[in-house]
């Protein structure tokens, strides 16, 4: 995740009109000083002299208020999809297939990739840095951000116990929209997406039953069990896979390697399978 712009003049800090923030300069000058924005061990990280024209100082976004902050970052923080998956392979725990079908999908769908791990990245940043209760920060990133509290638990739901360096290609969205004219909210179909893919493994039937029930409870539009069935079989074989048999699973779907005896000289490659061998060493052990 990058940022657009780190660091803000006093001037720029009002522009912005952020919640909690004053939105003439001279204010959030006198704001900076009555919650010493500029500590002596701050100095390079919070806040730091303005080199240009006019001297003064700016500020890092960090210093801002919390609810400031989550304002500010909606638009002004961006996912870079491309560090994302060198992040992946640098960890050595990405999945192949998986980033591989990330990238053929279209600009919308990996965007709103991107929006997805942002709220969630907000969710786990704000309680770190204050210590507030999730379940307030929830609902506040989930209003700044124009979702549900259902659909953030659904987003959870579809990282939980992965690999955070694969969140942004697990947070795609899998659903391709019309079925045969049949109508779905995005809710309801993340929903059943995070209920069926997963280790365990269930029947789809009674995932569509359980789903059904909540989308009568929130009020989700949600076709036939047939009609989601086969929009469920149009996830790619290798994500159904990964989400509910493993990457282990996944690697197996692949053929074996297969080599060609005709390149080795003899003895230089041996299959041992099954032997047993027997050494006699000889020789004295001395101790310690």
């Amino acid at each position: 995740m990058a940022l657009t712009q780190e660091w803000f003049t006093a001037a720029e800090v009002a522009a912005l009109a952020l919640p909690a923030v004053p939105t003439v300069a001279a204010n959030v000058i006198q704001m900076a000083e009555r919650e010493n924005w500029r500590r002596p061990e701050w100095l390079g990280r919070r806040w730091r002299k303005r080199t240009a024209s006019g001297g003064g100082f700016e500020y890092h976004w960090s210093v801002l208020p919390p609810d400031a902050r989550l304002a500010w970052s909606v638009t002004h923080t961006v996912i870079d999809a491309e560090a994302e998956r060198q992040a992946a392979e640098a960890a050595q725990t990405a999945n192949g297939p998986l980033w591989n079908w990330f990238f053929t999908l279209s600009d919308k769908r990996r965007c709103e990739a991107a929006r997805r791990l942002q709220a969630l990245e907000q969710i786990r940043q704000i309680v770190r840095d204050t210590g507030r209760n999730v379940l307030n920060v929830r609902l506040e990133v989930a209003s700044a951000f124009g979702a549900t509290k259902s659909t953030l638990y659904n987003w959870e739901g579809l990282v939980r116990g992965q690999p955070r360096v694969d969140w942004l290609a697990l947070l795609a969205p899998r659903h391709i929209g019309r079925v045969k004219g049949a109508e779905c909210s995005q809710e309801a179909w993340d929903a059943l997406y995070v209920e069926y893919m997963r280790p365990a493994a269930p029947n789809f039937s009674s995932s569509y039953r359980k789903i059904k029930r909540a989308a009568e409870k929130n009020g989700w539009t949600l076709p036939s069990e047939s009609a989601c069935l086969r929009r469920m079989q149009l996830v790619q074989p290798e994500v159904h896979m990964l989400n509910r048999r493993g990457a282990d699973a996944v690697r197996r779907m692949f053929p074996a390697q297969e080599r060609d005896r005709t390149v080795f000289h003899a003895l230089e490659a041996v299959n041992a399978d099954g032997h047993k061998w027997d050494f006699n060493v000889s020789g004295s052990v001395t101790g310690p």
